[in-house]
């Protein structure tokens, strides 16, 4: 399954943003604006849980999980690339489907568009 951050390179209409933070000193100082994109900050969550007093043996286990999920998405990023180019192609050519439904275009024309439309996602 992909990560969230990944649903805008699958979906045109969807854009990722996050609260800017920065993390200094193992503490998160929100700035309370709203930025462009994800924030790269990989442990977020796992400082978050430290700032609200979660046990140590708890962050430690969680930062542990976190590395070897870490060690593993170099290839799970590979077919996660792959599977967004494929979705975001199906995804166009039913928007540009819904469009056509709703165009004046003649049955010959129409015809054409499905072809000429055809040829592209074949190559």
């Amino acid at each position: 399954m992909p990560e969230l951050v990944h649903l805008e390179q699958m979906y045109a209409n969807v854009t990722n943003h996050h609260l800017m933070v920065d993390a200094r000193d193992d503490k998160l100082v929100y700035h309370y604006q709203i930025g462009a994109g994800s924030s790269g900050i990989t442990s977020y969550g796992i400082q978050l849980a430290a700032l609200a007093g979660f046990p140590v043996s708890v962050l430690a286990t969680a930062e542990e999980l976190r590395q070897v999920l870490e060690r593993h998405k170099a290839s799970a990023d590979s077919a996660t690339s792959e599977h967004a180019r494929l979705v975001r192609a199906a995804y166009e050519l039913v928007e540009r489907l819904k469009a056509l439904a709703r165009s004046p275009m003649s049955d010959t024309a129409i015809h054409s568009y499905l072809q000429q439309l055809q040829q592209s996602y074949r190559s």
